[in-house]
């Protein structure tokens, strides 16, 4: 039952701030950096329904572990933000989307974690 439960979760950010920040996992004591993932869609004509989705899986010939993920996005308009797997360590997959039509929507991830080539 609690793999269903985590698999149902919706987060609703409701804010008025340049920028909001979701964090999923918690950052450790020498974790690093390991990438920064950039998505936008825009500027279309008209406002629309507008779904980002970050999608990473480590690297298995480097030993990544994730310890955390950080995404930003446009806080003006507001999120709805759904983790969507629950084997947070080897990968993870959240969608981001604005809370009404708009023109464009970016946001950013930056993945935490360890990496073996680093030891």
């Amino acid at each position: 039952m609690k793999f269903i439960t985590s698999m149902l979760c919706t987060i609703v950010i409701v804010g008025m701030a340049e920028s909001d920040t979701f964090s999923w996992g918690k950052r450790q004591n020498n974790d690093q950096k390991l990438h920064v993932l950039k998505l936008k869609k825009g500027p279309l004509d008209q406002p629309e329904n507008i779904t980002l989705v970050f999608n990473y899986a480590v690297n298995p010939v480097r030993n990544e572990q994730l310890t955390c993920v950080e995404i930003k996005f446009d806080g003006k308009y507001g999120a709805v933000v759904k983790p969507g797997n629950s084997d947070f360590k080897r990968s993870f997959k959240v969608s981001v989307s604005p809370l009404s039509p708009v023109r464009e929507f970016e946001g950013e991830a930056t993945i935490y974690g360890f990496d073996s080539a680093w030891f």
